[in-house]
């Protein structure tokens, strides 16, 4: 099946397999100026964690991983070979192949798209946090009524409400609210769990797979924390408490944050105006 793609003004494809179709032009791009298939393409972090996360499955990878060694490079998409033979994705024109002669047919296989099974499990951050900004207003009203008293989010509902905005942002299917450990599954299998804090700790019971920490802010604003294995996480925290828990701080979080790898991390299939920043 030929690859489908929408270009933006630039020229550049912007489709969900954008990135695929970066790698493929720029192997085609390779061919056809040598004759002869490159042996390593070198690319951006994030767009080889589109490819692992979203694009295609672990054996997919596999078999273009037998064909091809995926390096990262923050410069651009670009194919070499042990000649010393170099070709770059914008320096080459798209080739006008047969198909049995392009990158597509000799990878040999096809991009998926995030199945109805996760999107439907998706909701609109952006209503969620209309209703949590309500509570939040309310929170205040309280704490103005009641000096010195607080009236943090916390709990089940706090935890509810995370699981649900982390669904809309990497396109969790979430688990039954009584499930162990993991609150869902992104669309490549891994089991994550999910925190959501307006403190500056969090606690875990268990040692999850992967951990996605979010804080959100007397305002409704979410930021990022933690994403990313959750063994680093789990180890790094603290000695188990009464309650069972084990606690970490968020700069703690922080810290470890900064020395995740793309690959490692749960990929984001939307980026909303109310996901900040650091």
């Amino acid at each position: 099946m030929p690859l489908r793609f929408t270009l933006n003004l630039d020229g550049m494809p912007n489709g969900e397999d954008k990135n695929w179709v970066r790698l493929c032009a720029t192997v085609d791009g390779f061919k056809h100026r040598y004759g002869s298939w490159p042996t390593e393409i070198r690319l951006p972090a994030l767009c080889l964690c589109d490819l692992k996360e979203h694009l295609f499955t672990p054996a997919d990878v596999s078999r273009i991983e037998a064909k091809i060694r995926l390096v990262v490079d923050e410069d651009r998409f670009r194919a070499t070979d042990a000649h010393g033979n170099s070709s770059d994705y914008l320096s080459e024109d798209f080739p006008d192949l047969a198909h049995e002669d392009t990158a597509q047919a000799w990878f040999d296989v096809e991009p998926r798209h995030i199945s109805q099974d996760f999107t439907a499990t998706r909701v609109s951050g952006d209503s969620v946090l209309t209703h949590v900004r309500k509570l939040l207003e309310s929170v205040r009203a309280l704490e103005a009524l009641y000096p010195g008293r607080s009236f943090t989010l916390d709990g089940h509902l706090v935890g509810s409400i995370g699981e649900v905005l982390a669904a809309e942002l990497y396109g969790l299917k979430l688990l039954p609210a009584s499930s162990s450990c993991h609150d869902g599954v992104c669309p490549t299998g891994r089991e994550v769990q999910v925190k959501l804090t307006q403190r500056e700790r969090v606690g875990l019971y268990e040692e999850p797979r992967f951990l996605v920490v979010l804080q959100i802010d007397s305002s409704g604003q979410l930021r990022e924390i933690y994403n990313g294995p959750g063994p680093g996480a789990w180890n790094a925290a603290g000695p188990r408490q009464k309650n069972g828990q084990r606690s970490i701080s968020l700069s703690r979080l922080k810290g470890l944050n900064k020395h995740v790898a793309e690959v490692d991390r749960i990929a984001q299939v939307t980026r909303p105006n109310w996901l900040l920043g650091e």
